[in-house]
């Protein structure tokens, strides 16, 4: 009996947990401003919003060491662009990691090509990565694990992002919609000007 509330506390906390990461990219706006970031790729290469100007770009916010959710969405991005065929050549894929004390340029470079060779991991420094966090409405934070220990988790919005070729958030996508979906999505914006 004593099992009971605290599982119906628990299940409460995940639920409020899972509207409050989906909270901030319901309200980002289709046709918004440009979000506004200055990272590094994993090539070393200054990547901003202006990089992306006049291309379609598809970005996804994660860390390296997640468990589940990141490889998933990583995953189902590459089944995408490969669903795109060679109109998957004219899509930026960009990987934010929202965990720049761990996820180094080295660390992405190892990473991010498994998913997709074209993906590009990107990071920087934590003012940097808060602030292209911020730009895209995007939550994340850092959940301690067993005290004493350097093991953490990091709690954050996951969705993809769609870019049209003036910057702006035209769309977003997940895991949950079909791929056949998302490619529709994305060759709309990929034949407009």
């Amino acid at each position: 009996m004593k099992r009971l509330p605290l599982i119906v506390t628990l299940v409460c906390l995940a639920l409020a947990a899972g509207a409050l990461l989906a909270l901030p990219a319901l309200r980002t706006p289709a046709d918004g401003p440009v979000p506004r970031f200055h990272l590094t790729d994993h090539h070393g290469a200054t990547v901003t919003e202006a990089n992306l100007q006049g291309q379609v770009s598809v970005i996804y916010f994660g860390y390296t060491f997640c468990p589940d959710v990141c490889p998933t969405e990583l995953s189902y991005l590459s089944r995408v662009l490969k669903a795109l065929g060679s109109d998957g050549d004219q899509v930026t894929p960009l990987f934010v990691s929202v965990d720049p004390e761990r996820d180094t340029q080295a660390t992405l470079a190892s990473y991010a090509p498994y998913f997709d060779k074209r993906l590009r991991g990107l990071t920087g420094s934590p003012d940097a990565v808060t602030a292209a966090c911020q730009a895209f409405g995007v939550v994340a934070r850092r959940v301690e694990g067993t005290p004493g220990s350097n093991h953490y988790l990091m709690d954050h919005t996951s969705t993809i992002f769609v870019l049209d070729r003036h910057g702006r958030v035209a769309a977003r996508i997940s895991s949950h919609d079909p791929i056949a979906q998302a490619v529709t999505t994305i060759r709309a914006l990929l034949e407009s000007p």
